[in-house]
């Protein structure tokens, strides 16, 4: 495919379904990769497209031969929160605005690292610069950034990685961790005419909830602070009779590692329940004065001509694993709207001023390599 308009692009990476759950497309959209660079590299023979696939999960890192650890990478992911009709891969532009699932999480952010990539290998084909995109980051990045650092040892100085939701007037330094628990509540089976002869595993599985939320303030979208959901709750075998298990998942995003501390310390102490971790993760940090996210700050500031600050998200990001080698992550974003809902969109103006502020980042960290 001959070289497109970034707006272009973005509508035919939209346009591949590739769900996480279904390899079958995320492999496709890495193919539709290939092929779009090969086509419009001039010289394509010093670069090495490595697919790096870990289960089911297809992931792709794209350098040239002689850099064994980049300066820069790129990094983003293919993958998009699986959608409730398949109208939704059918890319709609009105009003600025281009709608379609994955717009805003993530492939604008693939579509101008493609486009930037391209034209700074054209300039010079040895250039200090990676492109990575992996194909499992909303279901947890296990097989995708986990296993390319971890397992496939990949290191690189700087990454950049524009999956925030807050815009590009922002760089995000503080993510919250993760942890995802199973909870189990015991208790004795009755009928439900005789509920004085059993143990109701429901009821205690409420007292455990009570008991975690008294370890959390309330929920406050402007403030940065630890939080609890109760994601799921499974019981009962029929309306009729007492249930003797309760089983419940938890979505803990925390701050600060003394909480969850203090929380694994009252699960432990009871034997009325068991639980399972099913994902922890720290949480992202880094610190405003970096030499990278101060640069990056400066081209930014001069493109848009307004303040760029620093701030935090609540989400996460595959950022938290690139921290665990030390590796700084500028994580920041492209205005969007309706994230993994039917409407979700992606602002063009930005677009192109994101591209923009790539390129000339790119230019000014490659110069110092």
């Amino acid at each position: 495919m001959k070289r497109l308009s970034t707006h272009d692009l973005l509508v035919e990476l939209i346009k591949i379904p590739s769900e996480s759950s279904n390899s079958k497309q995320v492999k496709r959209a890495i193919n539709f990769v290939i092929d779009y660079l090969k086509e419009n590299i001039k010289d394509y023979s010093n670069l090495e497209f490595l697919e790096l696939d870990c289960k089911d999960c297809h992931n792709l890192i794209v350098k040239p031969k002689n850099i064994s650890r980049p300066k820069l990478t790129l990094y983003s992911h293919i993958d998009v929160v699986k959608a409730d009709n398949i109208e939704q891969y059918s890319p709609i532009i009105k009003d600025d605005k281009i709608y379609g699932r994955g717009s805003g999480d993530m492939k604008c952010g693939t579509a101008i690292e493609i486009q930037t990539f391209i034209d700074q290998i054209n300039i010079n084909p040895n250039s200090s610069l990676a492109l990575m995109i992996v194909g499992d980051e909303e279901i947890g990045g296990m097989n995708g950034i986990r296993y390319l650092l971890a397992e496939k040892e990949f290191r690189t100085d700087c990454v950049y990685m524009p999956d925030s939701g807050s815009g590009l007037d922002t760089i995000i330094t503080d993510q919250k961790g993760i942890l995802f628990l199973k909870i189990t509540a015991k208790g004795v089976s009755s009928h439900g005419s005789r509920p004085h002869e059993g143990k109701n595993a429901i009821l205690k599985a409420f007292e455990v909830i009570n008991k975690l939320y008294t370890f959390f303030e309330e929920s406050d979208p402007t403030k940065y602070r630890s939080t609890i959901n109760i994601s799921q709750i499974i019981a009962g075998k029929s309306f009729n009779s007492v249930p003797d298990s309760c089983e419940f998942t938890i979505d803990i995003r925390f701050t600060e590692i003394s909480k969850i501390n203090k929380i694994l310390q009252f699960l432990e102490s009871s034997n009325d329940f068991t639980f399972e971790t099913l994902l922890f993760d720290k949480n992202f940090h880094i610190e405003k004065e970096n030499s990278y996210l101060q640069e990056y700050q400066k081209i930014a500031k001069n493109t848009l001509e307004s303040n760029v600050e620093f701030k935090f998200e609540h989400g996460g990001s595959d950022g938290r694993f690139f921290q665990n080698y030390q590796i700084p992550c500028i994580i920041t974003g492209i205005k969007k709207g309706n994230t993994h809902g039917e409407n979700e969109w992606v602002d063009t103006e930005e677009l192109a001023l994101a591209e923009s502020i790539l390129k000339d980042f790119i230019t000014q960290t490659l110069e110092k390599a």
